[in-house]
């Protein structure tokens, strides 16, 4: 064999292994360009996610702060209302003191008293009761005694 030959061995051996790495190299760029592309919609979804998480995150803030809020205001409305409540009780047990000086201030009916033991006397104490009857239009002892 020539040393034509020989080169052109070489050569076709060279042209082969550069053909074999651009075929290679071709198969690696469409490898990378698939991994790059997962990559890709990988940080899209995070992205995605990320996305929905901040925006119910955002909602429940939103949510919490109007639950807080309405239990200020109900508990704004409790203490007006037990105010109110409170200021009722006060107004009738004063108008019911005021009812009640007010009938012990009339004349009602003497009960049974103890007259005092005098000195002069040695006896025991006695007890004396004055009850009038059908004197007033109201009170103990006035009126008809009707029985249904």
């Amino acid at each position: 064999m020539c040393s034509g030959a020989k080169k052109r061995a070489k050569v076709r051996a060279e042209n082969e292994r550069k053909r074999q790495e651009a075929e290679n190299a071709k198969k690696a760029a469409a490898a990378q360009a698939i991994l790059d592309q997962q990559a890709a919609d990988r940080a899209a979804a995070i992205a995605a996610n990320q996305e929905a998480m901040n925006t119910a995150q955002a909602q429940h803030d939103k949510w919490a702060a109007e639950q807080a809020a309405k239990a200020e205001q109900l508990k704004a409305q409790h203490e007006i209302r037990l105010g109110e409540t409170k200021a009722r009780g006060r107004a009738v047990s004063s108008s019911l003191r005021i009812l009640g000086q007010e009938r012990l201030a009339k004349k009602s009916a003497p009960t049974a008293t103890q007259s005092t033991r005098s000195r002069k006397r040695t006896g025991a104490r006695t007890t004396t009761a004055s009850l009038r009857l059908g004197q007033g239009q109201s009170g103990s002892g006035s009126g008809t005694n009707y029985s249904t």
